[in-house]
């Protein structure tokens, strides 16, 4: 059935367009219910069950309990967020350029309202001011054509903003506990790129999943980048596993470990 879909959607744009709707209809445009976290939510079976990103979950609401703003890049359909929300966390902000991602997103957040501020935008993160085109739609929306198998006849126009101008615009400091999540399928670099001033502040905490060689034609350009970029500021790097967070001494560990689970992976920077 996934070769048909594919084989549609690659020789007739307008039927690709139209399967990939009713796709993601399917998967998250359901009746809201509550999560095993008490979260109320219009979400995949494996969001709303509990069996969603498990190690992730478990790691983030560790993380958030003394946070008292927590960024979102690559939000998806609020998963994190409203888990952030139902945690009472004071700001919650974050970034989806997806459209119909973004419009569950609005809805799942409105579900949980609490004493939580929350900021939503429609617009992803990136090194520059500027507006590009995100391939597929869901979990896997990429700015890299064919990334996790999306296929490229579904895609549309979405604002990136640099998040040090986002910042200054709307005289957003964050001088207390910060923690900032960052999924966004191969984009990690150039998100980063346009956070430099950020990254400067102190307690602060970034979980990233980074893709080393899985969707690459061969390896990550930006892995040694992405690694210096966050040791140049002072953080400190682990390595995310099931049995909690391994600590990285040196790019040589931070290599390994990546060609080691020869798939995505999840590290937390944090400044000690």
């Amino acid at each position: 059935m996934r070769k048909l879909y594919y084989w549609i959607a690659a020789r007739n744009k307008f039927l690709g367009q139209i399967l990939n709707r009713a796709k993601f209809e399917y998967r998250f445009n359901r009746r809201p219910k509550t999560t095993p976290y008490g979260v109320l939510l219009k979400g995949s079976k494996s969001m709303v069950n509990g069996n969603f990103e498990q190690t992730e979950t478990k790691e983030f609401l560790s993380q958030i309990q003394s946070a008292k703003t927590v960024i979102n890049i690559g939000a998806n359909i609020g998963y994190y967020v409203t888990l952030a929300q139902i945690n009472k966390v004071p700001l919650v902000l974050a970034f989806e350029p997806d459209k119909e991602n973004f419009k569950i997103l609005t809805e799942n957040s409105s579900l949980n309202k609490g004493e939580s501020h929350v900021i939503l935008e429609n617009a992803a993160v990136g090194k520059n001011n500027e507006k590009l085109e995100l391939f597929g739609n869901g979990t896997g929306a990429s700015f890299i054509p064919n990334w996790s198998g999306m296929n490229r006849s579904y895609s549309q126009i979405v604002e990136v903003l640099n998040f040090d101008d986002y910042c200054r615009e709307n005289e957003l400091n964050f001088e207390d506990n910060t923690f900032v999540l960052i999924d966004v399928e191969g984009h990690e670099y150039e998100v980063l790129q346009g956070m430099t001033r950020f990254l400067n502040n102190d307690k602060l905490t970034v979980m990233i999943e980074i893709c080393y060689s899985e969707h690459w034609e061969s390896e990550n350009p930006n892995f040694h980048s992405i690694y210096l970029l966050f040791k140049n500021k002072g953080f400190s790097c682990y390595g995310l596993t099931n049995i909690g967070l391994e600590l990285i001494e040196d790019y040589e560990d931070f290599l390994m470990t990546a060609k080691k689970t020869e798939s995505s992976h999840n590290y937390v920077f944090t400044k000690e």
